[in-house]
Formats: structure tokens, C-alpha cells, sequence
């Protein structure tokens, strides 16, 4: 997960003014104080917006997603990247105990050639373009528009655009 988004991510400055007083209240701050706030503290204390289910979100994205570890249309990077592991032909130890070469050198360079081809399998397996791996999680979020430096409500949503 990005540590951006999280409570240590880095602080801005905030100078609109429907930011500053939303963060003001929040913060118990006077209203000569500088308002300096992260992603994680203007959605979770200003605007008291619960981060939990897009935490849960986010790494059940990089996980198992949300239809478990097993299932044919696994929504996990995880998920998919273990289910191409498990696969016969991904097994580097099976295609191993198969193997004899004359040298040590041909045997070492046919190992790393085909572990390199299994391990790019995998990878392809694990969804890197999102076809399965999505619709883990969406709602309402705030975001720093760093062009008018203000925060705006960002709604994300699942690839069919809603949130259902």
C-alpha cells in the first residue's frame, strides 16, 4: 500500500479555505494556525470519513481479493499469482528431477531459462493488467487537487461504474 495515503504520508499545507475551517474544528486549532495535514488525517479527522473498508480494500486487491484464494474468477493479485504457482507445469521442482546435462554450466543456464519462463507465467497469471484483479472496494474519498491545492471528493467506483 502506499504510505502516502496512510497516517505517516507526507503533510501539505492546506490554504482553501473550506479545507481549513473543516480541519480547524476537527483539530481543535485556532484560526491564526497553520493547517498542515496528510491524505489519512483530512479524510479520517476532517472529514471523518472511516479509511477502513478502502484499507481493506486496497489489500484485498494485492491479496486474496474478496472471492477467497480458490475461486476460478479470483479478484486478488495474490490469489491468482498462487493458483498459476500451484499449476504442474509452474512447478520448477517437478521439471527439475528431469533434468541432466552433461556440464554444470548447460544444466545452470537450461535451470534459469526455464524457471524465467515459470516465473513469467506466474506473473501474467497474477493479473498485472486488472482483468480479474478489480471491485475490491469503492466510496467517496478526498483528494488534493495539487493544481487548485484544495481537497475534492472522488468517488471510486467499480469497473462497471457504481458501486453496487
Amino acid at each position: 500500500m502506499n504510505p502516502f495515503i496512510r497516517l505517516g504520508g507526507k503533510a501539505d499545507t492546506l490554504t482553501a479555505s473550506a479545507d481549513k475551517s473543516a480541519c480547524r474544528r476537527a483539530l481543535g486549532l485556532g484560526p491564526k494556525d497553520p493547517v498542515v495535514v496528510n491524505f489519512y488525517t483530512y479524510n479520517a479527522i476532517c472529514q471523518a470519513l472511516d479509511l477502513t473498508p478502502m484499507f481493506n480494500g486496497i489489500w484485498s486487491h494485492e491479496g486474496f481479493g474478496t472471492k477467497g484464494l480458490t475461486a476460478p474468477d479470483a479478484n486478488g493479485h495474490e490469489a491468482r499469482r498462487r493458483q498459476a504457482a500451484s499449476q504442474p507445469d509452474n512447478d520448477p521442482y517437478l521439471t527439475l528431477d528431469r533434468m541432466v546435462l552433461l556440464t554444470g554450466s548447460s544444466l545452470r543456464l537450461q535451470v534459469l531459462n526455464m524457471v524465467s519462463a515459470q516465473d513469467q507465467r506466474i506473473s501474467v497469471a497474477a493479473d498485472p493488467n486488472h482483468l480479474f484483479v478489480k471491485n475490491n472496494w469503492c466510496g467517496d474519498i478526498w483528494v488534493l487537487d495539487k493544481i487548485h491545492v484544495r481537497y475534492v471528493k472522488t468517488a471510486l467506483l467499480q469497473d462497471n461504474g457504481s458501486c453496487e
